[in-house]
């Protein structure tokens, strides 16, 4: 293998680790919404921990 045979087949190689990179990309956009409303979900704001403190002592009586 000569020396332009060689380059060729590294730029070969770095495409195919880009073409993954893209595809991972790719997937964590698509799921990322999903994750970024499932922790918002369980992370409650200021208000939602007052009104969910308010709700839990209401049941409790």
């Amino acid at each position: 293998m000569n020396m332009d045979e060689g380059i060729i087949k590294n730029i070969e190689h770095k495409e195919d680790e880009f073409g993954e990179i893209l595809r991972q990309l790719e997937i964590f956009e698509r799921v990322y919404p999903y994750y970024t409303n499932m922790i918002q979900d369980h992370i409650p704001s200021s208000s939602s921990k007052e009104s969910s403190l308010k709700s839990t002592m209401h049941t409790e009586k």
